[in-house]
């Protein structure tokens, strides 16, 4: 068997009852991964009227929720399907954050980072998952070097993806402030949380780090392409953030420095 499946595998022999999809693009594979697992299970997701024969070949619950999809958060969406599933009243107020246990001796060695330059932490990052939602080298060395000359009160933390490493390098290098210094050059994401938890903004092009940031109610930048989904879907819940959107559907690339920096500018003046 493939390795995926191979993985997924030991999942056969726990028999589970009820199985509910929670991938919301790539559907149909979610669908045939909840089959193999156990075809006899309960299989829920929400209602398409764009693929309805096709999955209610493979889910048996479908929940009606096409009226909301795209307008509220994933974290409330969720929530929601679990009241309709089971019949249970939706109380929006009672949605609480994420809590997470880093691990103490990550948060220590977070803390040391953090304390080495005894001033306020903004992290920057870098990465994203597809190139439409990253900017070039070039274009975040334009940026950081204003708003690290603005903010000499900062020290800018250059979060990555491992692979963007040479990036990270290549733009804290070009950058010139001793406030600008790469953040732990790790797989471990849970140092880059911890990090998070202990900073004072975000400024970010990917959303799984804003997520984090609402967890520890961290006020945050986010660079959004309409080639993607926007802010609605994606959007932090309950957090403050400051959403920049390109006007067509291109790169992020394409969105105005004066605009990126005056946003930014704003943000940390007034929190």
């Amino acid at each position: 068997k493939p390795l995926f499946f191979r993985e997924l595998y030991p999942l056969r022999n726990k028999k589970y009852d009820l199985i509910i999809s929670l991938v919301f693009n790539k559907t149909t594979i979610a669908g045939l991964i909840a089959n193999y697992i156990n075809r006899s299970a309960i299989k829920v997701h929400l209602k398409d009227s764009s693929n309805d024969a096709l999955y209610k070949k493979l889910f048996n619950i479908l929940l009606p929720m096409e009226d909301i999809r795209f307008r509220i958060t994933l974290l409330e969406l969720q929530v929601r399907m679990i009241a309709m599933l089971f019949g249970l009243d939706f109380d929006k107020s009672k949605i609480n954050k994420s809590a997470l246990n880093i691990g103490t001796d990550i948060e220590n060695t977070a803390k040391m980072m953090i304390d080495k330059y005894s001033k306020k932490v903004i992290i920057y990052n870098i990465s994203a998952g597809v190139d439409y939602r990253q900017f070039s080298v070039q274009k975040n060395i334009e940026i950081l070097s204003n708003i690290v000359g603005l903010f000499q009160n900062y020290v800018f933390f250059i979060s990555f993806n491992p692979n963007d490493y040479e990036k990270a390098k290549a733009i804290v290098g070009d950058v010139d402030s001793n406030n600008c210094v790469l953040s732990l050059h790790t797989t471990n994401i849970m140092q880059v949380i911890a990090l998070i938890k202990y900073c004072n903004y975000i400024i970010t092009p990917d959303t799984s780090i804003v997520h984090i940031a609402a967890m520890f109610g961290k006020p945050s930048v986010i660079f959004y392409s309409r080639l993607g989904s926007l802010p609605d879907e994606w959007a932090p819940y309950g957090n403050s953030y400051i959403p920049i959107i390109t006007k067509d559907r291109t790169s992020i690339e394409e969105l105005d420095n004066h605009l990126i920096i005056e946003v930014i500018s704003n943000l940390i003046k007034n929190n």
